[in-house]
């Protein structure tokens, strides 16, 4: 006789193993898209085009954080919290993609 609770935990362990693989993968498809989004259609449409702007004019706080890092001298390349956001977003988004896709996928 099969113990129904030990069965349920072998099929469990597959399902987390396959959520963690596909949560890699959207995770890192993401990663891919956000940053051309960011960096090739975003930044370009908010940004300045001349990047000594802020050499004489004030510069706005969100530019700041996002953009600015200490060793920037006042060019706007890109804050080591900047890419720390796209990276946490990336996996996030890659997370839930995984999961709903799983979970569409598990109800047929």
């Amino acid at each position: 006789m099969t113990d129904p609770i030990a069965a349920g935990a072998k099929q469990a362990k597959p399902k987390r193993m396959v959520v963690g693989v596909l949560s890699i993968v959207f995770g890192i498809i993401n990663l891919f898209v956000i940053g051309y989004l960011d960096f090739d259609v975003l930044s370009p449409l908010i940004l300045p085009k001349d990047y000594c702007y802020y050499h004489l004019h004030d510069i706005p706080w969100w530019v700041e954080l996002f953009y600015l890092s200490g060793s920037s001298n006042g060019h706007p390349d890109g804050s080591i919290f900047h890419y720390f956001l796209v990276f946490i977003l990336s996996l996030s988004l890659g997370f839930i993609a995984s999961r709903a896709l799983i979970n569409k996928f598990s109800n047929k």
